[in-house]
């Protein structure tokens, strides 16, 4: 399973695994925050490479009540109410994506947080099971990536 935020990593991991002979899925989360020109990547994206990239929300049970008690931005209110507000529009959406998944492919970098530097860029993660979580790009560096996403066109 790849998940993918339509970021410049995903899009160039997008270019390298679509049309390619395997029963990876396209997964993506989203969260009721999108911007507009993220769903027109998205639309761009499934037509440039012929892949239907499945979608999952929140629950809406669960957003409704995170919205009512906390505001509709509430998370900027409190390190609790962000990480409640994670925790529905994210990491519950993700754990049902990775559901029933043998592995998991994301571009999550060293670089974007405090956490991931030390990290291994292949490890068992511990979402929705026991994955082998793939961080594909986790070492790279932007100006390579860039590089690699013009050199494919993305």
């Amino acid at each position: 399973m790849f998940t993918t935020s339509f970021g410049l990593e995903d899009q160039v991991l997008t270019h390298l695994l679509a049309g390619r002979e395997t029963d990876i899925g396209f997964v993506t989360l989203d969260t009721g925050r999108l911007f507009p020109e993220t769903y027109r990547l998205w639309a761009e994206t499934e037509r440039r490479y012929g892949i239907r990239v499945r979608a999952f929300f929140p629950r809406t049970e669960d957003l409704e009540a995170l919205v009512n008690r906390d505001g509709i931005a509430g998370f900027t209110q409190s390190r609790e109410a962000r990480l409640s507000c994670c925790h529905v529009r994210k990491v519950e959406p993700l754990n049902r994506a990775l559901s029933g998944a043998r592995g998991w492919i994301t571009g999550l970098r060293a670089e974007q947080s405090a956490e991931r530097p030390g990290r291994h860029p292949a490890r068992v993660g511990r979402s929705a099971s026991t994955l082998l979580m793939a961080s594909a790009i986790a070492r790279s560096r932007l100006s390579r990536r860039t590089q690699g996403a013009r050199a494919a066109g993305c």
